[in-house]
Formats: C-alpha cells, structure tokens, sequence
C-alpha cells in the first residue's frame, strides 16, 4: 500500500519485515490521521506520526503508531502479515540466545544511526533495529537515535499494551508495558 515496500527476514520459523512500518494509510486504505496535539486526555487516539516528527525520517525510520492503531480491525499491515504478539516476540528473543543478548543480535551495527556505544550490535539475525524513538502522548519525541521500542497486539490492562526495546547502551531486549496512547514503531511478521 502507498508503493511501500519492505525487506524481509527468516528467523527461525518465523519471517519479518526487517524494516519499520511507515505506512499511513489501515490496509482497508482509510487514513490514519496525525496530530501535533496532546493526547493524554483522548480516548482510543488513533494516530501515526513519523519518526522524530520529521517526515524526511520516514523512508530510514518509518513511522509510530498508538496501540489503538496498530490493534484497528481495518489491520495495519498488509495481507498476509500482522502485527506481533508478545508471544511471537517473545520466541524471536528466545531463538536468539535469551533478553540479555538478543537486543545485539537485532541492532543495527556501528553508529550510523544509532547513538555510541551501541553495545553488542553485530546485526546477526538480519532484523536490522533501528532507533526510531517515541512519541509520548504529551506530544513529546524522545529516544530517537537512543532506542527502539516496538508495539505488540498484547494487551496489558485497559490503558496499557506489551512493547519491546532496544537501547543503544546494552545488548538487551527489554519486554515493558506503557500507554496505549504513546506512539512506537512496528514490525510485522507473517502469517503462518
């Protein structure tokens, strides 16, 4: 959709987009609107943004998305791919050694885009993390070129979803729950 089109990765038995989503169109072909507001008091915010709020970002970096987009019943990727589960993170992590090593094995190596140190990135499994950052809903961006942190369709609570990240100071993955209201990246992995 919108003549994007993503890399993509095996690993193990499972296949990813080894790029972030940068769509900003639901696979139905609704748009998905933005705002430079704040969001803290909305309900089910359903925006994207691009990374760092600059759209020359959106090619490298893709784009974040609230939870309530990326669990929209119009799906946010493309057919035949879906957003993943903390379930379906949780085995990558697991095929890759454990969380306190894997985070190396996503990362993008060297400091092209990631800040120093970037600690353990060696980019083995090909899954090519990028830190794209936050947007926070209080309308801050934070992180980029710090962090990636990646939605998942699991839900937490009422106003909380499942995320993963990745910090440029450590070779970890970290599993973390935070407002659904918060914009992070996403990437999809295949249908099986």
């Amino acid at each position: 959709i919108q003549g994007n089109a993503y890399k993509t990765i095996r690993i193990g038995e499972q296949v990813w987009f080894s790029e972030n989503l940068r769509t900003s169109l639901y696979n139905s072909g609704d748009p998905i609107a933005t705002t430079s507001e704040e969001i803290h008091e909305m309900e089910n915010p359903h925006y994207q943004w691009p990374s760092d709020g600059n759209e020359e970002n959106i090619e490298t970096y893709g784009r974040l998305y609230t939870w309530h987009v990326i669990t929209d019943s119009r799906n946010l990727c493309p057919c035949s791919w879906h957003v993943p589960s903390m379930e379906e993170w949780m085995e990558l992590t697991t095929y890759l050694g454990d969380p306190e090593t894997s985070g190396g094995r996503l990362k993008e190596e060297g400091m092209k885009h990631w800040l120093k140190p970037n600690t353990g990135a060696d980019n083995s499994s090909g899954f090519n993390a990028l830190p794209a950052g936050i947007r926070d809903y209080t309308s801050s961006f934070a992180w980029f070129g710090q962090s990636a942190t990646f939605w998942t369709s699991t839900e937490n609570d009422e106003d909380s979803g499942v995320s993963f990240t990745l910090s440029h100071t450590n070779k970890e993955v970290y599993e973390d729950v935070y407002s659904k209201k918060a914009g992070y990246s996403v990437r999809c992995v295949r249908d099986r």
